[in-house]
């Protein structure tokens, strides 16, 4: 008898615990940004003498993910779910076939992998 209503109680305490949330409860973005240089050599001035140049150019990266399970990035689109501090990201290639990975999510939610949380 006293097996039963242990049994009983633990089954209503996990009952009533509150099941983590599979998505992001709200519009989140996450990026990663990196600097690299672009040059042009062996370009012509108007007067036909030949230079160079150089300038830095920073490439960012952007997920967007929505509460209904969905995220962006650039052009391409995909599904996401939160299983135990790490997203599960599902795309869609061009052919049909599916990209599969995974993100580790931070504790606090403000990185995941290598992206940091943006408020933009």
């Amino acid at each position: 008898m006293r097996m039963l209503l242990t049994l009983s109680l633990v089954a209503a305490t996990a009952a009533a615990q509150p099941r983590p949330r599979p998505t992001f409860p709200a519009t989140t973005s996450y990026e990663t940004c990196t600097t690299s240089w672009a040059f042009a050599c062996g370009m012509r001035d108007s007067a036909g003498n030949k230079y160079g140049t150089a300038r830095e150019i920073t490439h960012c990266e952007r997920y967007v993910f929505q509460p209904d399970g969905t995220f962006t990035t650039g052009f391409d689109r995909g599904t996401y779910k939160i299983v135990k501090g790490t997203v599960k990201l599902v795309m869609t290639n061009d052919d049909g076939s599916e990209h599969r990975f995974e993100l580790v999510l931070s504790p606090d939610g403000a990185t995941l992998g290598a992206l940091k949380r943006v408020n933009r």
